[in-house]
């Protein structure tokens, strides 16, 4: 990694912390891999981490922004196995980010992690009974599918 990479993560990541949406998406748009970029030594992309810090407005904002020829790398996880949707299941605020997720990518539902967790499995692990619930019904519609 050279310095224009640290450099850019340390400007993502400030923008993130702050909460500061304008700046977020305007870093993501300036690079190729958009909000799917790694930012972390965790193999974290911008979604990951914008979604972790319970932020799903933006989230909602850069899954919007995504282009469609990226739609396929966004299974991709960290090196615990998370996809953002499981970052997703751990709190209650970022159940519509999580229903805009599933929008663009419906694999995720079923994806587990490197302990061999699903996203549903880690709502109720993290006792967050709105977005089990929500994730309960997208189950539901899978398996009468």
């Amino acid at each position: 990694m050279d310095s224009y990479d640290d450099k850019l993560n340390r400007e993502l990541y400030k923008a993130l912390m702050k909460g500061d949406e304008q700046e977020a998406i305007q870093l993501c748009r300036s690079i190729q891999e958009g909000p799917l970029r790694i930012m972390t030594i965790h193999m974290d992309t911008v979604l990951h981490m914008a979604t972790f810090s319970k932020q799903a407005g933006l989230v909602l904002k850069l899954l919007e922004n995504l282009p469609e020829t990226h739609l396929n790398k966004l299974t991709r996880q960290n090196d615990a196995g998370n996809t953002i949707l499981h970052e997703a299941a751990t709190s209650n605020c970022t159940t519509n980010a999580a229903r805009g997720m599933l929008y663009k990518e419906p694999e995720l539902l079923s994806l587990r992690n490197l302990l061999g967790e699903t996203p549903i499995f880690r709502a109720a692990r993290y006792g967050k009974q709105r977005v089990f619930e929500f994730l309960a019904d997208e189950v539901d519609k899978v398996a009468q599918k």
